[in-house]
């Protein structure tokens, strides 16, 4: 499954890293130059009991929007408005994954005319150190929701199971 990742901060390397792992992830940064260190050195995650890193391709290049099978929004609510265009050029059969805290995104996520958006809650603790490394010091939980569509268009991932994670 291609996965891209829209926001490159504590959240975007946490899921980038692991994910990374087990599909092909392409990180969307908003920065030229974190762009160029995730391709260098690939994402670096630090728990309590070891350091791993891996490798997942980062791009500003929009267009590679459409080329993914899952795109996950993973930038601050306050962000939203100011991607608001690349969303809506997103291709509307390309299932949308939002990760932001409370509920003012879904404002915009009714005017989405995506056919399969699903929304998340998460439970860890992510801390970004630098462009390339976050701390995962909280283990806890994703739980997922369909907000529109079938949540199954997403069912490879939703059957990986990952230590941590």
């Amino acid at each position: 499954m291609r996965i891209g990742i829209l926001g490159a901060g504590s959240i975007g390397l946490l899921f980038a890293s692991y994910l990374g792992k087990q599909f092909d992830v392409t990180l969307f940064p908003r920065r030229h130059e974190q762009m160029d260190l995730i391709n260098e050195k690939g994402v670096t995650i630090e728990t309590l009991d070891s350091t791993f890193t891996t490798r997942v391709r980062a791009t500003l290049d929009k267009n590679e929007f459409n080329k993914q099978e899952l795109i996950i929004i993973a930038v601050k609510q306050y962000h939203l408005e100011n991607i608001q265009a690349d969303i809506t050029n997103i291709h509307n059969e390309i299932p949308l994954l939002f990760l932001q805290n409370g509920k003012s995104h879904l404002k915009l996520i009714n005017h989405l005319e995506h056919e399969s958006i699903i929304v998340g809650s998460i439970e860890h603790g992510a801390l970004k150190i630098n462009e390339t490394t976050v701390v995962h010091n909280g283990i806890g939980l994703t739980k997922l929701a369909p907000y529109r569509g079938e949540i199954n268009r997403i069912s490879p991932l939703l059957n990986w199971h990952c230590e941590y994670f």
